[in-house]
C-alpha cells in the first residue's frame, strides 16, 4: 500500500495546479450546461419520456466529466474534444499515462471491489456495439452494484486524507463509474436503428429504474467539481 500511496502522490503531482483562465471558463461553462441537463433529466422523466431523460442524463455526466478534466489539466483540449460522447475514454487516456498506471490497483485496495481499469476492456465496450448494447440494458440491481462501489472508495480514502488530495481522486473515479453506465444512451436513445431502441426506455429498464441514484451521484460530482472551479478561481486571482 505504500507503494501505491506514493504513486499517487506522484500522480497528485501532475495534477495542473494553475488551469488558464479559458479553462476555468470553459470548465464553468461545461458544468453549468451539466446542471441544466441534470434537470432537463429529472423533467422528462417526470413526463415519462423516459429515453428522453436517459439522454439527458448521460449529456449531464459528459459534460460535468469533461469540465472535471479541463480543471485536472492531464489531457490536452484535443484528446478531450476528441472523446466526443464515449466519456469513459477520458479516464481510459489518463491510466494509460506513464505516471498513472497504479491508480487501478489503489482504487482496488481502498474500495475493497474487484472493479477493473484495464484500459484494454474499458476501450473494447467503448469500441462495440454489441457491448455498449449490454451496457444499455443492465438492469437496476446490475446499476445499484456498479454504484455502491462509490461509498465504498469514499471510506477507504478517508483514512488517506492527509496523503493524497481527495478533491480529484474522489470525483474522478465517481464521473468514471457514472460515465461507464451512462454513455451507450447519447445514441440509442434517439435514433430507431441503433441496437437498442427508444422503445425499450420503460420504467422496467435498469437505467430508468436506477435513475434517481445515478442523479444523487451526478449531482454529488457536479458539487466536487464546482469546489475545483471555485479553488482554482480563487489562487488565479490571489
Amino acid at each position: 500500500m505504500d507503494d501505491l500511496l506514493e504513486n499517487i502522490e506522484n500522480l497528485a503531482k501532475q495534477i495542473q495546479k494553475n488551469p488558464t483562465q479559458r479553462q476555468l471558463q470553459e470548465a464553468q461553462e461545461l458544468l453549468d450546461l451539466a446542471r441544466q441537463d441534470l434537470q432537463s433529466s429529472r423533467l422528462n422523466h417526470s413526463d415519462r419520456l423516459f429515453n428522453i431523460a436517459s439522454y439527458h442524463m448521460q449529456q449531464s455526466v459528459e459534460k460535468a466529466a469533461k469540465s472535471f478534466y479541463k480543471i485536472l489539466g492531464v489531457l490536452d483540449d484535443n484528446t478531450i474534444r476528441k472523446t466526443s460522447h464515449d466519456t469513459p475514454e477520458l479516464f481510459l487516456r489518463m491510466v494509460e499515462l506513464p505516471w498513472a498506471q497504479d491508480f487501478g490497483k489503489f482504487v482496488k485496495e481502498v474500495s475493497g471491489t474487484e472493479m477493473t481499469l484495464d484500459t484494454s476492456e474499458g476501450q473494447s465496450v467503448v469500441d462495440s456495439k454489441t457491448r455498449r448494447a449490454e451496457m444499455a440494458r443492465l438492469d437496476r440491481t446490475q446499476i445499484e452494484n456498479w454504484l455502491r462501489i462509490i461509498p465504498q472508495i469514499e471510506k477507504g480514502l478517508l483514512p488517506l486524507a492527509n496523503l493524497i488530495n481527495n478533491h480529484y481522486v474522489l470525483p474522478c473515479l465517481r464521473l468514471y463509474i457514472l460515465s461507464s453506465l451512462t454513455f451507450p444512451h447519447e445514441n440509442v436513445t434517439r435514433y430507431v436503428d441503433e441496437m437498442v431502441k427508444p422503445a425499450e426506455y420503460t420504467p422496467n429498464l435498469g437505467i430508468v429504474a436506477a435513475m434517481a441514484a445515478i442523479w444523487a451521484e451526478t449531482e454529488k460530482a457536479i458539487v466536487e467539481v464546482q469546489y475545483l472551479i471555485d479553488v482554482s478561481n480563487k489562487k488565479s486571482n490571489g
